[in-house]
C-alpha cells in the first residue's frame, strides 16, 4: 500500500441493527479481529443509545489493539442513523427561506447544531471516545428533486438497467417532497429509492403489447 492510499479490505460485515444481539456480536468481533488485513464494518439505520451499538463499537476499539490473538489492522465502521434527522432539515428551510437555495451549509454548520440540539449525538461522541478510536460525523443533507432524480438513475444502472422519461417519472411520485420557496426537498433519502425502482421496473415487463391478432 502506498503511502496516502486507502487501506485494501480483506473483509467486509454489514449488519442492520435491529439484529444486533449478543450472540450475533460475538460472531462478528471474531470475524472482524480474527481476519487478516483492514476490514470494514457497516451498522445501518442504529439508535444512538443502543447500548448493543455502544458495546460492539467500544469493544471493537479496545480489543483490536489489546487481544493478544488479533490479526487485524484495523477496523473501518460506518453507522448510519436518523437521529438528529430533523436537525440538518430545520437548517436547509432556514437556508432557502433566506438565500433560496441550499448551497453555503457545511458539514461543520451540521455537526455544530447536532452538538448544540440533539443530546444523543453529544452522548454518543463521549461513550465512544478513546485514543485509539478516531470518530467523525458525516451529515447528509436533504436532497433536493435533481439529486434524487440522479439518485435514481444510479440506482437502475447497478441494477442494469435504464429509466425511461416515464418510468423515473414514476418513481418520483412515489417519493415525498416539502416545497420552501419553490425548492423542493425530499423528505426521506436515497434509501428507499432501489425498492421503487423495482416496482417500476416489475411493472413495465408485465406490461405487454396487445396482440393484433386478437
Amino acid at each position: 500500500m502506498t503511502k496516502g492510499s486507502p487501506p485494501t479490505l480483506h473483509n467486509t460485515q454489514f449488519l442492520s441493527c435491529s439484529l444486533l444481539a449478543e450472540d450475533t456480536i460475538n460472531t462478528v468481533m471474531d470475524r472482524l479481529i480474527l481476519g487478516c488485513g483492514y476490514s470494514l464494518l457497516v451498522l445501518d439505520d442504529c439508535d444512538l443509545g443502543d447500548q448493543n451499538v455502544l458495546r460492539l463499537i467500544r469493544n471493537l476499539a479496545n480489543d483490536v489493539t489489546d487481544r493478544p490473538d488479533v490479526k487485524s489492522s484495523g477496523v473501518i465502521i460506518i453507522l448510519t442513523t436518523s437521529d438528529g434527522g430533523k436537525i440538518p432539515n430545520k437548517l436547509v428551510a432556514e437556508r432557502i427561506r433566506d438565500r433560496g437555495q441550499i448551497s453555503g451549509i457545511s458539514a461543520e454548520d451540521v455537526n455544530s447544531a447536532l452538538r448544540r440540539e440533539d443530546p444523543k449525538h453529544v452522548s454518543f461522541r463521549e461513550q465512544v471516545a478513546a485514543p485509539k478510536f478516531l470518530f467523525r460525523s458525516v451529515p447528509f443533507l436533504p436532497l433536493s428533486s435533481e439529486s434524487v432524480a440522479q439518485c435514481a438513475q444510479r440506482a437502475a444502472r447497478d441494477q442494469g438497467a435504464t429509466l425511461s422519461s416515464a418510468q423515473l417519472g414514476a418513481v418520483m411520485e412515489m417519493q415525498q417532497f416539502a416545497v420552501i420557496k419553490n425548492v423542493k426537498i425530499a423528505n426521506t433519502g436515497c434509501k428507499q429509492i432501489a425498492s421503487r425502482i423495482d416496482i417500476v421496473l416489475a411493472g413495465a415487463s408485465g406490461t405487454r403489447s396487445p396482440n393484433p391478432e386478437l
